[in-house]
């Protein structure tokens, strides 16, 4: 822990946190209350790639919106779905084309590593383009 976290954590009473899920629960109730989840659920869910923007500048900028969100809501379903549905046709083509005709034959985790790789080759392209 740091900053505002790690003062927190150290004025708390000795004991009166036990376990490592109390200091969890502790930890989200103190820095992630349900207005603020609430608001970062509606910047993931409403994420839209913008006109002209590369793959791994999407990707990176999403990625940049889970990194808000508290650990135990970020599973690999919840990095998959909205980012998928904020992306453009076209876009969207290309990711089921890279799935192998469509994305729901994909699991999670594979999917991801798609988004990876799709990202990879983007920021690639946009180097030697460059040149």
């Amino acid at each position: 822990m740091k900053d505002r976290a790690k003062v927190w954590f150290i004025s708390l009473k000795v004991g009166s946190l036990r376990l490592r899920d109390e200091v969890c629960q502790a930890f989200f109730n103190r820095f992630f209350p349900a207005t603020k989840i609430k608001d970062i659920r509606v910047h993931v869910v409403s994420f839209l790639e913008e006109d002209n923007e590369p793959f791994h500048e999407a990707w990176g900028r999403y990625m940049m919106l889970l990194e808000q969100c508290p650990p135990y809501m970020v599973t690999e379903v919840y990095k998959v779905n909205p980012f998928y549905d904020g992306l453009m046709a076209f876009t969207q083509a290309l990711v089921d084309n890279a799935c192998g005709g469509a994305l729901i034959k994909k699991s999670a985790l594979e999917i991801l590593k798609i988004y990876e790789t799709l990202a990879l080759n983007s920021q690639h392209r946009s180097l030697t383009s460059r040149k």
